[in-house]
């Protein structure tokens, strides 16, 4: 249900307002002329009352909607009987509003990719525009799918890009916590044991004093400054100079920078070839491809592609040129120019790059655990040996 406000005439030309709950405008428009009057205007409320500050739409929230309205219109259900559907059975309040929002907007006369583009936050892009190429060519069941079958390969590749980094943090994690309980609780007695004793210590174990000295003293000023440098780095995130140097480090980075690089390509290739096959122009499917990859350093090889094909060239040799691209996908693009199916070779491109993500991610994961290992290893190592050579030393002495 819906809140609507209406304006409404009776017979004899009084003026009469209010509000009312109700599916859709057709039912308010029953309701008044039952009670025998006349609409002049009727304007959905929004109403966001229930909707908390911290309430978000995910992207598996969109792609279960997508999904389900692909089947739904696949069946011959109406757009607006669809979304009336979806958005009874959606859990999310704010996406549920949403929801009902565009269906009445739908309902008013509006295409359903002009409705969707009024939430940018929600529907990317992507979705408007194969929406909008869905509905030109009587194929909105087709474009839904691209778009869910686009949404779910985003989720598993995040998903598998998390777990190949997820045991660096939790053991990173682990490393801090351990050598902030030594330093602060374990190592200043052992200080005070070696106070007075009259014996040089050891290089490794003057520095771990030091430490279990340093740390508590100005625990506050190295809270202030790793706080300081976190806001520091998320402006300069934000930055030209900080995007273009963080985008470069992703793509060229050890280990982690050749993953970057395969799912930057692996996402601009999939969802140009999707538009390409969809009947999306290609210079509007570059920039729409150029906005998912979000990458600058993919901006600039877009514009040599983008300039090359407004003089009448192909893709091939600006992707060629870039270096960023596999040998494969280069190859692929140039039969697909060379025997007219670029939208087909485009495709097939992305499922082979979505696979050598996946064997990207297993391998770094194979070599990150026993490097992972030997690193928290080797921390506990230095602290065990630093705290327990002045002892060896003092035996030595003895004897």
């Amino acid at each position: 249900m819906a809140n609507f406000s209406y304006v409404a005439k009776d017979m004899s030309g009084s003026l009469y307002k209010g509000t009312i709950d109700a599916t859709d405008i057709k039912e308010v428009r029953l309701f008044l002329r039952q009670k025998k009057l006349y609409p002049t205007a009727i304007h959905s409320v929004r109403q966001w009352n229930k909707i908390t500050l911290f309430s978000t739409i995910t992207s598996d929230e969109v792609a279960i909607f997508a999904e389900q309205l692909s089947v739904m219109v696949e069946a011959g259900l109406t757009i607006a009987k669809c979304l009336q559907t979806l958005a009874e059975q959606t859990k999310n309040e704010k996406f549920k509003q949403i929801i009902n929002t565009i269906r009445q907007d739908v309902e008013n006369g509006m295409s359903f990719a002009e409705s969707l583009s009024k939430y940018p936050k929600v529907f990317s892009n992507l979705f408007i525009n194969l929406v909008k190429t869905g509905e030109i060519g009587g194929v909105l069941s087709k474009s839904l799918k691209q778009i869910a079958d686009y949404l779910d390969g985003e989720r598993q590749i995040k998903k598998k890009v998390k777990s190949a980094i997820l045991l660096p943090k939790i053991i990173f994690g682990m490393c801090i916590l351990v050598v902030i309980v030594l330093i602060t609780f374990v190592v200043p007695k052992f200080a005070a044991l070696y106070q007075g004793q009259g014996v040089l210590l050891p290089l490794p174990t003057r520095i771990l004093i030091g430490l279990s000295k340093f740390i508590p003293k100005y625990k506050w000023l190295l809270l202030g400054g790793g706080v300081g440098l976190y806001f520091g780095y998320i402006k300069f995130k934000a930055s030209n100079l900080g995007k273009k140097t963080l985008d470069y480090l992703s793509l060229n980075a050890p280990v982690f920078g050749t993953l970057g690089k395969k799912i930057v390509v692996s996402r601009f290739i999939k969802v140009l070839g999707a538009l390409t096959v969809s009947g999306v122009p290609i210079i509007q499917a570059l920039d729409v491809a150029n906005e998912v990859a979000n990458n600058s350093i993919m901006s600039e090889v877009v514009d040599k592609i983008r300039a090359n094909v407004n003089l009448g060239g192909g893709l091939r040799d600006p992707i060629a040129d870039s270096k960023i691209f596999p040998p494969m996908v280069v190859q692929m693009v140039g039969l697909g120019e060379e025997v007219g199916s670029i939208g087909d070779s485009l495709e097939k491109s992305s499922k082979f790059l979505d696979r050598d993500v996946e064997n990207s991610v297993k391998s770094i994961i194979t070599m990150i655990e026993p490097l992972t290992t030997i690193v928290i290893g080797s921390i506990v190592a230095f602290i065990v040996l630093a705290m327990y050579l002045p002892m060896l030393n003092m035996g030595n002495l003895i004897k």
